[in-house]
């Protein structure tokens, strides 16, 4: 019961129910009085529901600051791996004066949803560039595909054979085998034996190694997850970065760009 009371007394003290000191200091209440407490804040919160919801909003609101100021942080002392690792696929304007950088799935289905929304902003901005950072995160045939993805790249067919799997209804949130990847990339023009062959270089092993590393330091909970900055011809020279978690609509992204640039 002492437990419930302080909790409940933290919780009163967050709300703005009571002073936090009191919640801090319950202990040094009489078990009568902290019954007291523990009904008035029941009845409080019975009669004003709303201020739960508020909380709750603000609690969100408060995450999402705190989810931002830790991805900041992450890409400021990480910025030339982000924007500027020869490995990783860049579509787009290769000296494009803005960069988004995408971490991405194939199997992920949001990934796919955000894909055409991508290429219509892509289709707007000739000066754009987009770097793609393959962040496996669905399983073994995730990493096939990423491993796949980076040797198509090696072919220059990383775009066909990047809208072949993510394009690929079938192979989302875990549904993906590495026939299919296979299967796909050999629709896409991909050379599957030199794909396979070259898929064992370590360089690859190490890109996705590095991507990983790089969505911990930024504190990513998931794909896909956007980053967008000005690049004067294709390098990023410090400045204003954006920081978009999950996917953007097309209006979203057009107007962090012109952000950017500004």
């Amino acid at each position: 019961m002492l437990k419930q009371v302080k909790q409940l007394m933290m919780t009163a003290a967050f709300l703005g129910v009571m002073p936090m000191a009191y919640a801090v200091d319950s202990a040094t209440f009489s078990p009568k009085q902290q019954v007291a407490i523990e009904k008035i804040v029941h009845q409080y919160l019975v009669a004003h529901p709303v201020v739960l919801l508020e909380a709750a909003q603000a609690l969100q609101k408060q995450q999402q600051k705190d989810a931002q100021n830790q991805a900041q942080t992450g890409i400021k002392n990480n910025a030339t791996a982000l924007f500027n690792t020869p490995i990783s696929p860049v579509i787009g304007n290769a000296r494009g004066n803005v960069t988004i950088v995408e971490f991405f799935d194939f199997q992920c289905s949001v990934c796919q949803r955000v894909a055409p929304v991508l290429n219509n902003v892509m289709k707007s901005h000739a000066d754009l560039r987009v770097v793609m950072k393959e962040w496996p995160i669905f399983g073994e045939a995730s990493q096939y595909a990423a491993k796949a993805g980076l040797a198509a790249a090696k072919q220059g067919k990383f775009m066909p054979f990047y809208e072949a799997l993510i394009n690929n209804e079938k192979g989302s949130e875990g549904n993906l085998t590495t026939a299919q990847v296979d299967e796909l990339a050999q629709s896409a023009g991909v050379n599957v034996d030199l794909m396979k062959k070259e898929m064992q270089d370590p360089v690859f092993n190490q890109e996705l190694m590095n991507n990983l590393k790089l969505a911990e330091s930024m504190r990513l909970a998931g794909t896909p997850a956007f980053v967008i900055a000005k690049t004067p011809n294709g390098v990023y020279k410090g400045g204003k970065v954006f920081f978009v978690p999950g996917g953007a609509s097309e209006a979203s992204f057009n107007q962090l760009i012109q952000e950017a640039t500004a």
